[in-house]
């Protein structure tokens, strides 16, 4: 399988080499050159398969054999440190079915079972594991710098999910004030790791993906210094989250494999990689109904599927779900690649096009096939107030102490207020994260009279991933002392980015026993 760039200007490239690079060469986004179709016979062998045996099936279709020939110990390995033996776990709402049929119901993903307590621990541990191995093959010594900037759950999972991978180095960039409690205090709790930076910085997700995004265009300095990245840029992150939707289907059709209902997905959307790991399934030839995009405030995917435009608002709205505050969503740029229309031969350079007026702020109007193509797949999307969400969680919660996270409860009320509304489906809600890591918003939306009401109810307490998670949280609030960089406002941010990693890249050669070109020295 070679993988291509959604702008057209970079050659094809291997499966190792897309995962190592991250972008592609001309500043677009990487996916598959076609999409492997699924027969209805192999989904249903698919049925009785433990996660980790599914990931590696799935993501087995998108590679070579002897690319990466221990994938299946890539997938143990990623695993191994997640707090379910299922890995993933399939919850249905009390009170949300038909009591008879079970014909209109919501179930819940829980995705949020691995060390950071956040579904994008999935796509993160494969992802690194596999970075190790690529990186370690043949006695080689290679190493990777990858640079993230994130809304609030990606650092913590990028961070656990290198201090098993020593090959990287990870950057971690994060907006003050933008991030939950406790989410910092799982960025900090690894800041002093050997193989992490941790930067806190003065300003919104979407002003950090700016300097990130010049250090991959600089060629030069991307490929001196070994910059890889695990955002959802990177191609495998995108891949590893197709698999969540084929296996979610087959466990909730379990009981009617032979004439099941309606299947829809509700995923809450911030930079839209979960969403376009959806339509790669569906195009794989999963049986999804359609999709519903739930987003918050920050609603540009919905203004953008609603109205056929595509446009920033002014602001980056500070909300209840953080992980989804982006105004940016930079996997739009694969979406509109796979929906594109067949056979353009401008396809590359309009969607460049595209993107280049949407990052400049102007007003983009989609072209008609484009809409048409997005028609087809049965999307509905929604923005929701914090005070829906915040009644969403309350709903759970009363019906039968279920939890919600403030991201599900985003996902969980679009549902609710859609296809449950009409009760003509099954609705699998994709579970962003564990409900300890927002406990002042949990507070808040059940009207608990403190924080530590809030904690005591949060369920899961003996899962070993909640339990690191809370330990973290309770060093951070008695005052364990961490001293991390800030870049203020004002600051040449690029600039000082590009400082922090030629210090690592040096710190990395030095311990390695090489000369500031890579090459061995005298001993």
């Amino acid at each position: 399988m070679r993988y291509v760039s959604t702008r057209g200007g970079a050659p094809a490239v291997t499966f190792e080499h897309a995962v190592l690079s991250g972008w592609a060469q001309d500043g677009g986004m990487l996916l598959p050159e076609r999409i492997p179709k699924i027969a209805s016979a192999t989904l249903e062998q698919w049925r009785e398969l433990h996660y980790g045996e599914l990931c590696e099936a799935v993501l087995r279709l998108f590679m070579a054999e002897d690319e990466l020939p221990e994938l299946k110990d890539v997938c143990s390995r990623a695993f191994a440190g997640f707090g379910s033996d299922s890995v993933v776990e399939l919850q249905q709402l009390p009170g949300t079915a038909e009591a008879a049929t079970a014909t209109a119901a919501i179930h819940i993903a829980e995705l949020w079972h691995g060390p950071s307590l956040a579904f994008k621990d999935l796509g993160m541990q494969v992802l690194c594991q596999s970075l190790q191995s690529l990186l370690t093959r043949n006695g080689s010594n290679d190493t990777r710098t990858v640079l993230i900037s994130t809304s609030g759950d990606t650092g913590p999972s990028a961070l656990q999910a290198v201090t098993d991978a020593p090959s990287l180095h990870c950057i971690v960039l994060y907006p003050i004030g933008r991030v939950s409690r406790v989410q910092e205090a799982q960025m900090l709790a690894q800041a002093g790791a050997a193989n992490a930076t941790v930067i806190a910085c003065e300003g919104t997700s979407d002003d950090m993906d700016i300097p990130c995004a010049q250090v991959f265009e600089d060629a030069a300095f991307a490929r001196d210094n070994h910059i890889g990245t695990v955002n959802s840029v990177n191609v495998l992150r995108l891949l590893v989250q197709v698999v969540h939707y084929f296996y979610a289907y087959l466990k909730v059709t379990a009981a009617a494999p032979g004439s099941p209902p309606p299947v829809y997905f509700s995923v809450p959307t911030g930079a839209a990689g979960n969403i376009t790991a959806g339509v790669i399934a569906r195009l794989m030839g999963l049986p999804a109904a359609g999709f519903l995009v739930a987003v918050n405030e920050n609603d540009v995917m919905h203004r953008m599927l609603s109205t056929g435009v595509m446009e920033k608002s002014a602001d980056v709205l500070l909300t209840t779900s953080p992980a989804m505050d982006i105004q940016a969503p930079y996997n739009v740029e694969r979406l509109f690649h796979l929906l594109w229309r067949d056979g353009d031969p401008d396809k590359g350079a309009s969607i460049r096009a595209l993107m280049a007026d949407f990052n400049s702020g102007e007003r983009v109007p989609l072209p008609q096939h484009l809409k048409d193509g997005i028609a087809a797949l049965n999307f509905k999307s929604v923005s929701v107030s914090n005070a829906r969400a915040a009644a969403a969680i309350r709903t759970a919660y009363q019906a039968d102490s279920y939890v919600l996270d403030p991201h599900t409860a985003v996902g969980v009320a679009t549902a609710m207020d859609t296809i449950l509304k009409n009760r003509r489906g099954i609705v699998v809600c994709m579970g962003c994260a564990h409900a300890a890591k927002f406990p002042e918003t949990i507070q808040a939306a059940l009207a608990l009279p403190s924080l530590a009401e809030a904690c005591r109810i949060i369920p899961n307490r003996d899962h070993k991933c909640v339990a690191a998670t809370v330990a973290a949280t309770d060093a951070l609030s008695a005052g364990a002392a961490v001293q991390i960089e800030v870049f203020t406002k004002g600051k040449d941010w690029l600039a000082r980015l590009k400082e922090v990693i030629r210090e690592v890249t040096a710190q990395r050669a030095e311990a390695a026993g090489l000369n500031s070109d890579g090459v061995a020295g005298l001993v």
